[in-house]
């Protein structure tokens, strides 16, 4: 174990290995494991006898500044060891108080935009680091409507620069998008986002995995496959929508 790998834990290095990510790669980008003193400063609230965590900082990916929330908070999430529950709902993630939708850039995926390349969107910045670190630039969304200001009823203001007439976008959505129509309705709205901009917009729901019955996102897909086998097999059977 390598000096940096001890201050994860070993749930929270299996995590990120599920997504075909190491701690090297990820504390590279600024995540990194917080106290649960730290959470409500993260969040802005408190969760009492909460596990463990991890931090997921989101950056401007030219300046490298922190993104931040309407109340100037820098825009943080937690990856939690478990389910955290709070009155009737239970999640794996929290986002701080308040602070509406946030996209996760990684800086592979700004530079590809700059050169004129396709990008790939989809639910998750694991999956789009993990896409990113394959060569398959990624912009990661929080949540199926994660591309929604619902201040301005509009696309995210990060998201304006990459959705550009000539643009190629192909939004990657999990196997079990079929049988959940948020995720159906949430893609026929940014299809039509996208189309206003003059954007030539895909969707490519991906295949079922053959060796388990749990729902496969992009991640699971590289780390199962490759990413050549994504890159050559599944990105061609993308649709128009």
């Amino acid at each position: 174990m390598n000096d940096q790998s001890k201050f994860w834990p070993p749930w929270a290095i299996a995590d990120l290995a599920k997504s075909g990510l190491t701690v090297e790669q990820v504390e590279a980008v600024g995540w990194a494991m917080v106290p649960p003193q730290d959470y409500a400063g993260h969040l802005g609230f408190a969760i009492p006898g909460a596990p463990e965590a991890y931090a997921i900082p989101f950056r401007d990916p030219v300046t490298g500044e922190p993104m931040k929330t309407s109340s100037g908070r820098p825009y943080v999430r937690l990856k939690f060891e478990r389910p955290v529950h709070l009155g009737e709902k239970s999640a794996k993630y929290m986002s701080p108080q308040g602070s509406g939708n946030r996209a996760y850039i990684p800086r592979e995926a700004h530079e590809a935009a700059a050169r004129g390349e396709p990008l790939l969107l989809t639910e998750g910045e694991k999956k789009a680091l993990c896409a990113c670190r394959n060569n398959l630039p990624c912009i990661g969304l929080v949540g199926v409507y994660g591309y929604w200001d619902s201040a301005t009823q509009d696309l995210l203001d990060e998201l304006k620069r990459y959705f550009i007439a000539g643009r190629q976008l192909t939004c990657i959505v999990d196997s079990d998008a079929w049988c959940n129509m948020d995720i159906v309705l949430a893609a026929k709205r940014l299809s039509h986002i996208a189309s206003l901009r003059g954007c030539l917009f895909k969707v490519l729901v991906l295949p079922p995995s053959v060796n388990t019955t749990d729902k496969v996102g992009l991640d699971d897909a590289i780390v199962e496959q490759g990413a050549d086998h994504v890159r050559h097999k599944l990105l061609p059977l993308a649709k128009l929508a």
